[in-house]
């Protein structure tokens, strides 16, 4: 039993290690590397539409246009014949 034991302490003492050394930003002779792209997928965050933009992103309520597909999806049944959207960001 305490052989048990110590076998899952060291399992989980093992598995614990490996996080703490995936962070450390030292290069192979000890120097700081530089940090490059801090986040992913950052390009989500910016608006869909410039109108939703500019009322300040506030345009889940909206139902005009084929740009409230994006923020409300029900809004898609608003939508009368057949439309398209050109946004430049």
């Amino acid at each position: 039993m305490n052989k048990r034991i110590l076998l899952v302490l060291m399992l989980v003492v093992g598995l614990m290690t490996g996080p703490a050394f995936a962070q450390s930003d030292f290069g192979e002779y000890g120097t700081i590397l530089p940090v490059k792209g801090q986040s992913s997928l950052a390009f989500l965050k910016i608006g869909a539409s410039p109108r939703a933009v500019a009322m300040g992103e506030a345009f889940v309520a909206m139902n005009g246009g084929i740009d409230a597909s994006f923020y409300n999806p029900g809004a898609l049944g608003f939508v009368s014949g057949g439309e398209y959207a050109l946004s430049y960001t």
